[in-house]
């Protein structure tokens, strides 16, 4: 029996696979990019510093998804949604843009941060390396505020017990001196007002050397910070993890030093002297002036209180993905954007090739229609045209 003749191929036919086969290569091509920059990203936006194999595990499979999703979502577009576009089909064309309009967006901002990662972590290790600094610039001028009003304090101190003695010894501004175990009440106003100034003296000098070791330990963290920043190999092999380590380490001597140098002492000798000068308890005449000089020396602390710089005691908190945090903040992006370039190029493959198929479906549509009207006894395209 003989076999039956093989189906012949035209060099149209052939073309047109070939010319298929070249299409489904080259996206192949722009999603394995696409893959590789998505596997990037999620290691800057799914916990930048965690490790071990769960972490990994969720990096892995988010690419996966979004690679393999937005793979099968533009083919199908290139292949089906174009010819359908090209015969008039004005669904498939709204949701072959559609598609595009919301999937190559979306790749192109993961491509460009996953690009810009390296940069923009450098960034955010100066700008945590400047705020430490910042820190020890702040307490180094509160250490210099506070080492006036420790002065100012001791010269009230001074002042009153000065008043005093010469009133318990001369009496002289009530015009009394003490008796032995029956104190002039402008004498005890004096003393009292001097012990409290004495207190708080003292708690304010027991957090000034401390204040200035910490002054020297931030510049130091932060010249370190610096250092590891601007060393190539240190950097790249510690990272922004090692910065982050320093700026925890700052932060918590701020909190440290916040708690250990408090100003309670000085607003409450303020209130106390206050009260001391308002007393109901001591008689009118020459005690008005002491009560006034008491009252003085309250309002001076009062104002130098107002004048105090505020003392940094805590820093900024981390943000626990930077590159993802950067997104929002343009600025953080300068000297990057060439990496933009790059991944519109790279992303930007996709609707390219759905273009190239529409255009030529549109064509092969025509071609046909021209063959129909032609001898059908003909084989190859239509009028001799080559297929690109």
């Amino acid at each position: 029996m003989p076999r039956p003749p093989k189906t012949q191929i035209s060099p149209y036919e052939t073309r047109r696979k070939r010319r298929d086969r070249t299409l489904s290569f080259v996206q192949m091509m722009v999603w394995t990019l696409t893959g590789g920059l998505v596997l990037l990203a999620s290691f800057e936006l799914i916990e930048p510093d965690a490790g071990g194999f769960a972490a990994n595990l969720k990096r892995v499979l988010a690419t996966l998804a979004i690679t393999f999703g937005g793979y099968s979502v533009s083919r199908l577009a290139i292949v089906r949604g174009a010819p359908l576009a090209a015969q008039g089909s004005v669904l498939a064309g709204a949701a072959s843009a559609l598609t595009f309009a919301v999937l190559t967006p979306t790749i192109v901002v993961l491509s460009f941060l996953a690009l810009s990662a390296p940069e923009v972590r450098k960034t955010d290790a100066l700008e945590k390396c400047q705020l430490i600094r910042q820190a020890a610039s702040q307490l180094d001028e509160v250490v210099l505020a506070r080492t006036a009003l420790e002065k100012s304090i001791k010269a009230i101190g001074v002042d009153l017990q000065a008043r005093a003695h010469g009133e318990a010894t001369r009496g002289r501004e009530s015009g009394k001196k003490s008796v032995t175990g029956r104190p002039q009440p402008v004498t005890t106003l004096y003393e009292d007002a001097r012990r409290y100034a004495g207190l708080a003296e003292d708690q304010l000098a027991r957090g000034g050397a401390e204040r200035i070791a910490a002054v020297r330990d931030l510049a130091s963290v932060a010249d370190d910070c610096e250092r590891l920043i601007s060393d190539p190999k240190k950097w790249r092999k510690e990272g922004s993890a090692a910065v982050g380590a320093i700026y925890d380490r700052a932060g918590g001597r701020l909190r440290e030093l916040a708690q250990a140098a408090p100003l309670s002492g000085v607003r409450s000798l303020s209130d106390q002297l206050r009260t001391l000068a308002s007393s109901d308890t001591i008689d009118k005449g020459a005690i008005e002036d002491a009560r006034r000089v008491v009252r003085g020396h309250s309002d001076r602390l009062d104002r130098e209180l107002a004048n105090l710089p505020r003392m940094p005691d805590a820093l900024p908190p981390m943000a626990a993905s930077p590159v993802l945090v950067a997104a929002f903040e343009p600025s953080k992006f300068a000297g990057t954007w060439h990496n933009l370039l790059i991944a519109l190029l790279v992303e930007g493959g996709s609707p390219l090739l759905w273009m190239y198929a529409f255009v030529h479906a549109q064509r092969q549509n025509r071609d046909d229609d021209l063959d129909d009207d032609g001898d059908d006894d003909d084989v190859g395209p239509p009028n001799g045209r080559a297929v690109p």
